[in-house]
């Protein structure tokens, strides 16, 4: 995952050095799925920003550029060469293209597949100090020494869009377009869509937003988006908006924006839009509500209930009155605030297009996410992380101090099998009170062998403590000749041959035990109950075989629900 985060993060921040100049795209979608796949392969990240649509590249792009900017400053990520990731070799096999046209000629899914291998060497892994130097030695020192070589499908397909007679792949066109697949495949594109229209000034903007949120007005608000954001959504709309705005209109909402007070800032295409004041009165369902803001305060008011809060919301007297006396906690919360007391204004983005103003929805969530770290700095952070190690270190006390006092033992100690996915893991039934604990609890019976364990389990059910049904089904039914293989997890190891003749000696007990009724069908071990998903092989040993990992699951499934 931070491989992941690291490689993604440093490969948008190849954006920077795209030039206005740069074309990018293909002559032909074939061409642009080729181009990708090369670039996948060679890891050139200015490749596959290239083949973006501009108006994505500038509204994803840029922000994108800032937050990685922003995390090699905190020392999140740490330097990287864009001409080949560091820590990361990827390579394409048995590559194909396919293009699936639509009822329209400027647009077009593409298909693109082939058979890759990706491997990661964590020694040069674009990580930063501040994770480095907060973790464990061991941890660094075996995340430092690992390589990892895995083996999988590429297999993916996006949309490609003409414009100024070239293609591009376009990330929010593939999103309208699997949406249009949910709606009906009879369903086409749009020849047209909704179009956009933009405000003269940025202030004309805000009140056109308003009027069309007052009025619940919804192509009006699409029309008003960033169509260099919003393309998609003001393309493909017609598919959905009459429905959207029919059961808009059957909202019981009347609402009213009595007063509004706003201040722009910033200079050229860019605008940001401050809320110094906002009032709303209205009525849903019937019953009057009302909010306001006046620049220091928030109150609204719904059913005769009020609300009120001034200044920041989660402050101390808060978290005291609901935690009441933590030092510990109180310490993080003033350690925060303290780090956030310089944060820029979040407001509302907009953008000039050929001279008309849009809002900017995805700009204001990035450039809320970059006023968020814009406002630490390194010593903030380590500051930060280390108050809340207390916290952490106190909340795993009183997690497990009443899981203590639960169980009526002061050195509580779990010794059953942790719970998994695994198929073959034997089935619990729930606790009985004051079954558990180190001192004697039937819980330790899973600490034993197979021949110790069935004896330790019947101790219990003479005593009443527990059921014999309590007992898990392999020591239950020691005559059917499984307890040894299941319970010492031999069965993980075994060959796949001597895995199935197992299995299949133990089967014939086993179903003729559900067949009379003496135990249920959900108790047995998956090789016992479904021996045909294995295919012939012990599933349990292998590790590098997705394709029958998804068969074995698909058939586990498909029979237990049948």
């Amino acid at each position: 995952m931070v491989a992941v985060l690291a490689v993604g993060a440093a490969g948008v921040f190849a954006v920077a050095n795209l030039t206005r100049s740069t074309t990018g795209g293909s002559e032909t979608p074939t061409d642009l799925g080729s181009a990708l796949l090369a670039a996948v392969e060679s890891e050139d990240v200015l490749g596959v920003i290239d083949v973006l649509l501009p108006g994505e590249r500038d509204a994803l792009g840029e922000p994108f550029v800032e937050l990685v900017s922003e995390l090699q400053r905190l020392d999140v990520l740490g330097p990287t060469d864009l001409s080949r990731i560091a820590g990361l070799d990827v390579t394409l096999t048995n590559e194909t293209v396919r293009t699936e046209p639509t009822n329209v000629d400027d647009i077009v899914n593409v298909a693109m597949a082939a058979d890759v291998e990706i491997s990661i060497d964590g020694a040069t892994l674009p990580i930063g100090e501040l994770i480095t130097d907060n973790m464990p030695e061991d941890m660094l020192t075996e995340m430092r020494g690992t390589r990892i070589t895995d083996t999988s499908e590429f297999d993916v397909t996006l949309t490609a869009v003409r414009e100024d007679g070239r293609w591009y792949f376009s990330l929010l066109h593939s999103i309208a377009e699997l949406a249009r697949a949910d709606l009906g495949g009879d369903l086409g594109v749009p020849v047209d869509g909704l179009g956009s229209e933009g405000a003269d000034t940025p202030e004309a903007a805000i009140d056109q937003v308003l009027g069309s949120i007052e009025t619940l007005d919804l192509v009006g608000m699409i029309r008003l988006l960033d169509p260099n954001e919003a393309a998609a959504l003001q393309r493909y709309a017609p598919l959905f908006i009459d429905d959207a705005q029919a059961a808009l209109d059957d909202v019981p909402l009347q609402w009213n924006i009595d007063d509004s007070a706003i201040r722009v800032e910033g200079s050229g295409d860019q605008r940001t839009v401050l809320f110094d004041a906002l009032a709303i009165d209205g009525t849903i369902d019937g019953s009057p509500f009302s909010f306001a803001y006046d620049g220091e305060c928030v109150s609204a008011e719904m059913d005769g209930e009020h609300l009120e809060q001034c200044g920041a919301v989660g402050g101390i007297s808060d978290v005291e009155g609901i935690f009441g006396e933590q030092p510990e906690l109180m310490r993080l919360i003033e350690v925060v605030q303290s780090a956030f007391a310089d944060i820029e204004p979040v407001g509302l983005e907009l953008r000039s297009r050929d001279g008309l103003w849009f809002i900017s929805p995805i700009a204001t969530m990035t450039g809320g996410m970059l006023a968020f770290l814009g406002a630490l700095d390194r010593q903030e952070l380590d500051s930060i992380i280390e108050a809340a190690r207390p916290v952490f270190d106190s909340f795993q006390d009183d997690i497990f101090g009443t899981i203590d006092d639960l169980a009526g033992s002061s050195d509580f100690e779990v010794v059953a099998p942790i719970e998994s996915d695994d198929p073959s893991s034997i089935d619990q039934p729930d606790q009985p009170d004051g079954a558990v604990g180190a001192d004697g609890g039937w819980l330790d019976c899973y600490d034993l062998d197979a021949i110790d364990a069935t004896a330790c389990f019947e101790s219990f059910v003479t005593a009443g403590d527990i059921t014999a049904d309590y007992v898990p089904v392999v020591l239950r039914h020691p005559e059917c000749g499984y307890a040894e293989v299941a319970w010492s997890g031999a069965v993980y190891e075994l060959a796949d041959d001597e895995f199935i003749a197992a299995a299949e000696a133990a089967r014939p007990c086993f179903l003729g035990l559900v067949d009379r009724g003496e135990i249920e069908a959900w108790e047995l071990p998956a090789e016992i109950a479904h021996l045909e998903c294995f295919e012939g092989r012990n599933w349990y040993r292998v590790f590098d075989d997705p394709e029958y990992d998804a068969r074995f699951e698909a058939c586990r499934s498909a029979a237990e629900s049948g």
